[in-house]
């Protein structure tokens, strides 16, 4: 099948890439554009920044919808197949303003209006997804959308308006989940091109099938990196394999002792499930991009790329997770042994990341996540960090200090650690262990920070890590 289908302006639309402008790494953004009367999504930064370029896509959810903003311009096309667009045009209109536009209008929230559409639209996935979302809850939702008019008072007063909106059919009866049944999602998706191939699977046997027949093939998750390989460095891409619509890897389990997050589980929904659940987690979620970034991220993508500055990895040493590799067998490897190298992983060439397991902490057990950036949101790590550790009457049992972005991958401070360990959890023994940290890395001057500054940041983390749970 040389098609993809989704619904789009209430209806079923169908792309056929042997007889259409678009390829398959044109992007959701370029295919909206290229509508008539759907110009309110705009492309400001076209790398997922700015939220200028924010759809809500409506998805199944077992039985229920699920309502994600989305950066439509680090979106492959396919990969909305089986899915619902909703666009500013879908949801008001300047005869028949949607409430949320109204209140911006009330509120003079918008101003040259460019980024207005994204604001809108940001709001009206979070009010449909959670009817009842306070003040702050809002203000998160909008943190990937920029005002280039720094209007964000009237903004801001706005959420608080639009908290009170209580008559939920102001936000659900825009899905039409019918039509969203009747496009089929079970056999693989393959469209070819003359220049392109780009598979879907369905199932995670399908993948690791088509990745036997193609070895060649880049895996897409989220895609929120690898888009910006086409849009941004301009780069060709011969073959992918999109496992973004895996529905075996898209489920949390939790049992008695262990939660175990299938690699297609987005962000988002690991960064709420965690609030409760593993709050280190969580803290550092909160800072990973934002919402539309994290609707889209996948946590299978984050552990995938193996970045020496990823978000997700250095918590991940912390609560000493296990990655679940699937290929022919099944196995699992722990993840200070998977990752080998400058985004060198233990993963084979035949298989993939089925699930990320991490055991739930003992109750005396700390664990802590730091991210410095020069931004609080939207912005690259700078120094990282996931500790945990053991205290049994004030001595340090089990120590684990994990930093990202102070080598070639996410290293532990093994000296620190070892010194550490057994010690008095003081002051005086961490300032000891902060000289030791100096001498463990050798980081790179960047144009994120200098060397000296990066050992300075690690160093002081280590303290700060002190001063929060002495």
């Amino acid at each position: 099948m040389n098609k993809i289908s989704f619904v789009f302006k209430n209806k079923i639309r169908t792309i056929d890439f042997n007889n259409s402008e678009f390829s398959p790494t044109s992007t959701l953004l370029e295919f909206i554009r290229a509508q008539q009367n759907t110009k309110g999504t705009k492309e400001g930064c076209n790398e997922g920044d700015c939220g200028a370029c924010t759809v809500v896509v409506v998805e199944k959810s077992g039985n229920e919808l699920k309502y994600r903003a989305v950066n439509s311009c680090v979106m492959f096309l396919p990969s909305i197949h089986g899915k619902q667009v909703l666009t500013i045009e879908d949801i008001g209109s300047s005869d028949n303003l949607h409430p949320i536009q109204q209140i911006f209008i009330d509120q003079h929230a918008s101003q040259c209006g460019f980024c207005t559409p994204g604001f809108i639209m940001s709001l009206f996935a979070q009010k449909a997804d959670n009817p009842n979302s306070s003040k702050d809850e809002l203000i998160e939702a909008i943190t990937g959308n920029l005002c280039r008019c720094t209007g964000y008072r009237p903004i801001v007063d706005s959420a608080v308006d639009i908290s009170k909106l209580n008559d939920l059919k102001l936000f659900h009866n825009y899905a039409n989940p019918e039509l969203i049944d009747s496009i089929p999602v079970n056999d693989i998706v393959s469209l070819k091109t003359a220049k392109n191939e780009y598979y879907i699977p369905f199932n995670i046997e399908d993948a690791i099938k088509l990745r036997k027949e193609h070895k060649d093939a880049v895996i897409t998750s989220g895609g929120t990196d690898l888009v910006l390989v086409v849009t941004k460095r301009k780069e060709h891409l011969p073959k992918i394999i999109d496992v973004s619509l895996l529905v075996d890897t898209q489920q949390i389990i939790e049992t008695k002792d262990e939660i175990i997050f299938g690699a297609g589980v987005k962000i988002e929904d690991i960064y709420q499930f965690s609030k409760t659940k593993l709050p280190a987690m969580a803290e550092m979620l909160s800072l990973f991009g934002a919402k539309q970034i994290r609707n889209r991220a996948t946590i299978g993508g984050n552990v995938g790329t193996a970045s020496p500055i990823g978000d997700i990895l250095p918590v991940l040493y912390a609560y000493n997770a296990d990655i679940i590799i699937k290929g022919d067998t099944e196995r699992k490897v722990n993840i200070n042994d998977y990752i080998i190298g400058y985004r060198k992983t233990l993963l084979g060439e035949n298989e993939l990341i089925k699930a990320v397991s991490i055991q739930k902490p003992a109750p005396n057990r700390i664990t802590k996540a730091y991210k410095i950036s020069k931004r609080v949101n939207l912005d690259i790590s700078t120094v990282s960090a996931g500790f945990s550790m053991e205290l049994e009457k004030n001595i340090i049992k089990d120590i684990v200090l994990n930093y990202g972005g102070m080598a070639e991958r996410p290293k532990r401070a093994s000296e620190t650690e070892n010194f550490l360990n057994g010690k008095e959890w003081t002051e005086q023994v961490v300032t000891e262990a902060m000289k030791i940290v100096e001498k463990e890395f050798t980081p790179l001057t960047d144009a994120r920070s200098s060397k000296e500054a990066r050992i300075i940041m690690a160093k002081n983390l280590l303290l700060k890590f002190y001063l929060e749970t002495k």
